[in-house]
């Protein structure tokens, strides 16, 4: 079927891979704290955030990573909001798998 793992050491494969995509459950994921400093200085921006989602739709906290990042004073809120999220997992054959997975974590005033 051409799937293809990312890693066969590590178990698991890129979201164009699966058949059927990972999904972040509606409510999850809690706020990022925007840092008191970036937020009175008028500052917003957007953390790419790379991470692997397990079968039970969990982040694999060893796999968080920051791909890009606006600030650098973002990055730590960033992860940590990511870390309470939870996905329905991908699937192949049905059958959950773990998925690498990018996401963005906006900060935008007054939201």
């Amino acid at each position: 079927s051409g799937v293809v793992a990312v890693s066969d050491s590590l178990g698991f494969y890129l979201e164009s891979a699966v058949e059927v995509r990972s999904g972040k459950v509606p409510g999850s994921c809690s706020q990022p704290r925007y840092p008191p400093e970036l937020l009175e200085a008028g500052v917003e921006g957007r953390v790419m955030v790379q991470f692997v989602i397990g079968t039970d739709g969990r982040v694999e906290p060893w796999s968080l990573e920051v791909v890009s990042s606006a600030w650098s004073a973002f990055n730590e809120s960033a992860q940590v909001a990511i870390r309470t999220c939870r996905f329905t997992p991908g699937r192949i054959n049905g059958v959950p798998v773990r998925v690498r997975v990018q996401m963005p974590v906006n900060y935008i005033r007054g939201r």
